[in-house]
């Protein structure tokens, strides 16, 4: 996996958010329109979280 590439605002402001949610036990709830990448962003999380050593839960 190579996680995200790529310098724009938006995605910036997204690795943001990954970077405050990745490291707790929270819930996140990742939405939108069908092929926007919520797979990704759910495994980048995953893959910056403490479990990511772990099985995954998918």
């Amino acid at each position: 996996m190579t996680g995200l590439i790529g310098a724009s605002y938006s995605l910036k402001k997204i690795s943001d958010i990954i970077a405050l949610a990745a490291p707790t036990d929270a819930t996140v709830l990742i939405t939108g329109e069908s092929g926007v990448g919520k797979e990704v962003i759910a495994d980048e999380i995953y893959r910056k979280s403490d479990r990511s050593d772990g099985p995954s839960s998918r």
